[in-house]
């Protein structure tokens, strides 16, 4: 089921634990590269804190695993930042759907507890639309 929710209303669980969505610092990152469009990769805020997480917990996501990685990181978030902006999110073209332990993954997923949703899936593309103005977004929310 897909439910339009209030941003605030939206929950991740971050390296410090469970936090509300509009506090991701990935926000930051985002406005950051987007003020700053010369900015290089490797002088984001972005590639400082992936570097500094690879440090303390090794390799991040399964695929993050040197710095060459965390510049394709940035840089893929440059280009979604870029393609929100142009485009705004459009669902088909949210990326192919997987599931892992029974967990869908692909759309902006979430599922309802009782303060809200916590998001599974969508982190970078919601950082980046309440970046731009975003208040509400489309969650598909799992059972």
């Amino acid at each position: 089921m897909r439910v339009s929710v209030d941003v605030n209303d939206i929950h991740i669980r971050s390296f410090k634990g469970r936090i509300k969505m509009v506090d991701c610092v990935f926000i930051s990152f985002a406005r950051e590269i987007y003020e700053n469009k010369e900015i290089k990769s490797e002088d984001t805020l972005y590639f400082k804190w992936l570097k500094r997480a690879f440090e303390k917990r090794g390799k991040l996501w399964e695929y993050i695993e040197t710095e060459e990685d965390m510049v394709r990181r940035v840089d893929v978030f440059r280009k979604l930042i870029d393609s929100l902006k142009e485009n705004g999110y459009k669902r088909r073209l949210e990326p192919k759907k997987i599931v892992i332990k029974g967990v869908e993954y692909g759309a902006l997923t979430a599922k309802k507890v009782k303060d809200g949703y916590d998001l599974i899936d969508g982190h970078h593309r919601i950082s980046i639309l309440i970046m731009l103005g975003s208040k509400t977004v489309t969650l598909k929310v799992n059972d």
